[in-house]
């Protein structure tokens, strides 16, 4: 079952990247997933590792950290979300 996050500790471009509801992520095609969890590392300032991620967000900001964990809750339950309806939709994850 999807969470339903509050996002109440992240932050304004966090919420940014998590503008959509996760009610409507099973409605998103493997791309937009892709794009909405990379979006939401970027957001959070986690080092982004794949060239394609690298490519997508060419005008990053310096990261942080190479994990997830400098992100709110909120954040990594998100991106759990995200993940969890590629798997159902058996997208590659890159």
């Amino acid at each position: 079952m999807l969470a339903q996050a509050t996002f109440s500790s992240a932050k304004p471009a966090l919420l940014n990247a998590m503008s959509t509801r996760v009610d409507d992520l099973p409605r998103k095609t493997c791309q937009q997933l892709w794009y909405l969890g990379q979006k939401v590392l970027y957001a959070g300032r986690v080092c982004l590792a794949s060239e394609r991620a690298l490519r997508v967000f060419s005008s990053a900001r310096k990261c942080i950290s190479k994990s997830e964990r400098i992100l709110p809750q909120d954040a990594r339950d998100y991106l759990q979300d995200v993940r969890a309806v590629m798997t159902a939709k058996s997208c590659a994850v890159r």
